[in-house]
């Protein structure tokens, strides 16, 4: 039995993310507003009226830009506003729908990363689509044992924020999620979660947060201890129903 000790999505990809109590989750969907919006890194070919799946690589992303960790944002659902600070510096309150709310967050991002970008920055957004890494839209869970686990070996903290984890589980043995191929998590509120694959990280992991820097290696730390390089798992909503902190999931063939 797991515990949901943390809920979020990640409404802008790059940016950091927005807490949740609680979530509908429809089936083969992610969390609300999860990618929802990207931004262009020159241009990238993505079609807003037939939207398909993208390289992250096209966008501006922590992998890219460790700079972007230096940046905190706050994401209004109601609004679908981003604001963004550095520090104490307020830079930023816009819409990410209207078309000055796009112009802003894009003149922001073009001076914060002038002369880094390969074209213009570009807020982009379709209706139903996230801006996820993997084709089809999935859940990406967190085991905090691994994470602890891998802290003690490794022998540094590593904050779980980096690794943009949608759901957070407590309760679990380190690891145990590499067991769970082919196996089902369930609340007594019929949500149905089925083991998609592990998460193999990229090179966004080596980002200081607190000094927004890339610093170490470790996806070699990992590799090196644990012989994989994997923080997470995927898993694909196969029944629909509510997911809320402190809830109860259950693991089933």
């Amino acid at each position: 039995m797991a515990i949901v000790k943390a809920l979020y999505s990640y409404p802008v990809k790059g940016l950091s993310g927005h807490p949740w109590q609680s979530v509908d989750l429809d089936q083969g969907g992610t969390m609300p507003w999860d990618r929802a919006f990207a931004i262009e890194n020159g241009p990238s070919g993505f079609d807003q009226a037939e939207p398909n799946h993208i390289s992250k690589s096209r966008f501006i992303v922590l992998m890219r830009f460790a700079q972007l960790a230096a940046l905190t944002t706050h994401f209004d659902p109601k609004e679908c506003s981003l604001h963004i600070t550095r520090g104490d510096e307020q830079l930023i309150k816009a819409s990410l729908i209207s078309d000055d709310g796009k112009k802003q967050i894009e003149a922001l991002f073009e001076s914060y990363l002038q002369g880094e970008l390969r074209g213009p920055a570009k807020v982009l957004s379709a209706p139903g689509h996230s801006f996820s890494d993997l084709r089809s839209k999935r859940l990406h869970v967190l085991n905090r044992a691994s994470l602890a686990d891998a802290e003690k070996v490794i022998g540094r903290a590593l904050p779980e924020e980096l690794f943009r984890a949608n759901v957070i589980l407590e309760g679990l043995e380190p690891w145990e999620e590499h067991t769970w191929e082919g196996k089902t998590l369930t609340t007594a509120n019929g949500l149905k979660l089925q083991f998609h694959k592990r998460t193999q990280r990229c090179n966004a992991v080596n980002v200081n947060l607190t000094r927004a820097k890339f610093e170490g290696n470790l996806l070699q730390d990992l590799n090196e201890h644990f012989g994989h390089m994997d923080m997470g798992v995927y898993f694909e909503v196969t029944a629909p129903g509510p997911l809320a902190v402190e809830e109860k999931l259950a693991l089933a063939p």
